[in-house]
């Protein structure tokens, strides 16, 4: 997958960009310019993943900047220090909770050498009535080798390795847009279709409404986008 910059979309409002991990080179650039938080975050990280990690906050800040008005490349002399990108747990206060943002809502997923990060603002999200937004991305090597613990738990034993990963995405996707993440049990949430498209909804919380969308990574991806909504 080739995607030297990052490769943008709409979908369902909000705001997708994906594109492959920073290499060896650009990774030096852009941790020389991070601030402290973010050195914090990333050597929170296992090595094998700080690329994905800095692809990540690049993204982030491409995207945000983009919708902000501001211009400038954050590999070559863009700053590195704006937006503020928060990712502290709020269980153990350590720096790898999920990340937010002031202002945005913000999901991220990485796999496979490929990052992917949603955005949409605040403003945006109130006015289109978006609660929440999940972003879960794939590779196939790496899912289709737990397709058998997947379809156990989520119990659909029928499907086929290709529509359980893609089913994993969506359900991933879901859990990350309710907000709760792995305190959800995937088996709670439940992937229908229907006039439209594709909707979830989560057995202990029935006021919200899940759009899942599929998002096109390319060959040997799957990779799925739920946006939260109150039910009318």
């Amino acid at each position: 997958m080739g995607l030297p910059r990052p490769f943008l979309r709409s979908i369902g409002g909000v705001t997708v960009a994906i594109r492959t991990d920073l290499n060896e080179a650009e990774s030096a650039s852009l941790r020389a310019r991070m601030s402290g938080a973010d050195l914090l975050a990333l050597d929170d990280r296992p090595t094998a993943r700080r690329a994905g990690f800095l692809t990540g906050r690049d993204l982030i800040r491409e995207v945000v900047d983009a919708a902000a008005g501001v211009s400038g490349n954050h590999l070559d002399d863009g700053p590195c220090g704006s937006p503020r990108i928060d990712a502290v747990c709020r269980d153990c206060g350590g720096p790898h909770g999920p990340v937010r943002v002031e202002g945005y809502r913000v999901s991220v997923s990485h796999s496979g050498g490929v990052t992917a990060v949603a955005v949409v603002s605040d403003e945006d999200a109130r006015v289109t009535g978006i609660e929440g937004i999940g972003l879960d991305l794939e590779s196939a090597t790496a899912g289709l080798e737990k397709a058998d613990a997947i379809r156990a738990l989520l119990a659909v034993p029928d499907l086929s390795d290709e529509q359980t990963l893609r089913r994993w995405t969506e359900v991933e996707a879901v859990v990350k847009a309710d907000g709760r993440g792995l305190r959800v049990s995937p088996d709670a949430v439940r992937v229908a279709d229907a006039e439209g498209g594709r909707i979830a909804r989560i057995a202990n919380r029935p006021g919200v409404v899940f759009e899942v969308l599929t998002v096109d990574v390319g060959p040997g991806f799957a990779a799925a986008l739920a946006v939260a909504r109150r039910k009318s």
